[in-house]
């Protein structure tokens, strides 16, 4: 409170997992270019206890991630007046989104609060924040139906009015040369917005998100996503595979061959007999003669 601005009549804070997602948080880009102070919560309790806490001597604290977020008296006329012009231009994109978007979306409008990213999402000034939905879902046992009402679905979408992808959006829409590539891009710019603003997505989303992705990427290193997915192997690997192919085929050829003749077979058990006789014979006559060689000699 001591560093505070002289027009801010607010504590702002901001909550994150850690130090560092806090600190680089979009929501606190022009926050930190204006001078003003945030409070960093990091520990799971802290926000909680904030939301009860109301005020500090007087002094009552501002989430900078809600729908209600201001700045300064002062500052806040001069984004207010300069957003003026900008918000009647900007009109027909966010007109657009809102429609293309559907329920993702309770509000699409300029943001005063971004100098470096395209967009953020912010929650509805009685709902919980990102973090707050997190540690909620976290919890052992946790019912979302208990719970659901203080996390909407539907997010406030906020612009960044001069960030060059807004404003292609923005030519996108007016020129309707391209509906199609304009709702695609508001899509795109939704889902990393929401995952950079702290909030999780809903399962059914990945699915329609990562084709998006893949489309885009595909296309922007010029390959066809659509295209039809054909198996191909070098020559070298297919020579190495008939080969074993090959052998693999003898090996079976030689050991068919081998089983299928019996006599072969019967041949071998008849030598090993004849063999195991003679062995027999020899020994049995050493031995007699070395019997009647003692009887000899006694």
């Amino acid at each position: 409170m001591e560093r505070m601005k002289e027009d801010q009549d607010q504590i702002y804070y901001h909550s994150g997992a850690d130090l560092e997602s806090v600190k680089d948080s979009p929501f606190l880009e022009k926050l930190i270019k204006k001078g003003y102070e945030v409070l960093y919560l990091t520990q799971a309790i802290d926000e909680n206890m904030i939301t009860q806490l109301l005020d500090y001597e007087g002094t009552k604290f501002m989430s900078i991630s809600k729908d209600n977020f201001k700045f300064g008296e002062k500052d806040q006329k001069e984004e207010k007046e300069k957003n003026k012009a900008l918000k009647k231009m900007y009109k027909p994109l966010t007109k657009f989104l809102k429609k293309k978007l559907g329920d993702k979306v309770s509000k699409v409008r300029l943001s005063n609060r971004l100098s470096d990213t395209v967009c953020v999402l912010a929650s509805d000034q009685y709902g919980y924040s990102a973090r707050m939905e997190i540690i909620m879902r976290a919890q052992a046992f946790a019912d979302p139906d208990s719970f659901g009402y203080m996390t909407p679905k539907s997010k406030i979408m906020e612009l960044n009015a001069h960030h060059p992808i807004t404003k292609e959006m923005l030519r996108l829409v007016e020129s309707g040369e391209d509906d199609e590539r304009a709702a695609e891009l508001g899509h795109l710019v939704y889902d990393t917005a929401l995952v950079a603003s702290g909030y999780v997505m809903r399962d059914s989303d990945y699915k329609s998100y990562a084709d998006r992705m893949y489309k885009w990427i595909g296309e922007s290193v010029g390959v066809d996503p659509s295209a039809p997915i054909v198996e191909e192997y070098p020559e070298e690997e297919k020579a190495d595979s008939e080969e074993e192919k090959s052998d693999g085929d003898a090996n079976l050829k030689e050991a068919s061959s081998s089983s299928a003749d019996p006599a072969s077979e019967d041949h071998s058990e008849d030598s090993s007999e004849d063999h195991d006789e003679l062995l027999y014979r020899s020994r049995t006559r050493v031995e007699d003669e070395v019997f009647m060689a003692t009887v000899s000699v006694f």
